[in-house]
């Protein structure tokens, strides 16, 4: 290395000229250290970033469409199983006739008039015209008759049995109960069935919105995905041209 000043020899990464006695300047002396160093030089540049953008795979269009089969799948299965499971919740009589119940739960009861349904191996296929039958509800623990009254809503069903709403009544204390219908006198009519329940609106509701909320929810998804991957697919491509 030489000094800028008087050109004598100097040592690399001395700060005075042995010479002249010149400072020197540090940018000079670190260069020449480095200039004169056979030791590698290390870059601490940022990390090489490729401006290729990552595309999410193909198969995501596959697992939107198997999100789409499941949820279908899953809406039928707990359908049928909601369905089945109202269906035992109503007992069945054919009137006319008399009949002992135990009503284990407090609460409204409702009773329809099933003009299609199905008692052991019988089919009842009687019209959706309501016959005009009288009805009545004993309490067998106290004797006492149980006030029936019109349905407060207009309650109907079809799910392979159909029925509608014609009488409601409400059990203060669990136990027997006795509930008859016949024809007035002098009248007579065909066998019909009815149908005893509690809450059977309400659990048909809850039924719709489950089903509903499964189907639902499982599209809303499957078309996320889709469009995810759509999107993040031509953006990619888009990057590489």
């Amino acid at each position: 290395m030489q000094c800028p000043y008087c050109k004598s020899e100097i040592k690399a990464g001395v700060k005075f000229c042995s010479n002249c006695g010149q400072k020197l300047d540090i940018a000079m002396q670190e260069s020449s250290v480095s200039s004169g160093s056979n030791d590698p030089v290390i870059s601490h540049a940022p990390p090489y970033e490729s401006s290729v953008r990552t595309a999410p795979g193909r198969w995501f269009y596959a697992l939107s469409v198997l999100i789409l089969v499941v949820g279908i799948v899953s809406f039928v299965l707990l359908l049928i199983n909601s369905l089945g499971s109202l269906d035992k919740s109503l007992a069945r009589i054919a009137v006319p006739g008399k009949y002992d119940m135990n009503l284990t739960e407090k609460g409204k009861y409702i009773i329809f008039y099933e003009y299609q349904s199905l008692i052991g191996d019988r089919v009842y296929q009687t019209g959706p015209a309501i016959p005009k039958m009288r009805c009545n509800v004993l309490s067998k623990t106290t004797g006492q008759p149980v006030a029936l009254a019109s349905p407060s809503m207009n309650y109907s069903y079809s799910f392979g049995k159909s029925g509608v709403a014609v009488l409601e009544f409400v059990v203060t204390q669990p136990g027997a109960y006795e509930i008859a219908a016949w024809y007035p006198e002098g009248k007579t009519g065909q066998e019909v069935v009815f149908a005893i329940g509690k809450g059977f609106q309400e659990k048909i509701m809850t039924t719709i919105i489950s089903c509903i909320a499964v189907l639902g929810g499982s599209i809303v998804l499957a078309i996320v995905i889709f469009i995810f991957t759509l999107v993040k697919r031509r953006r990619a491509g888009q990057a590489v041209l």
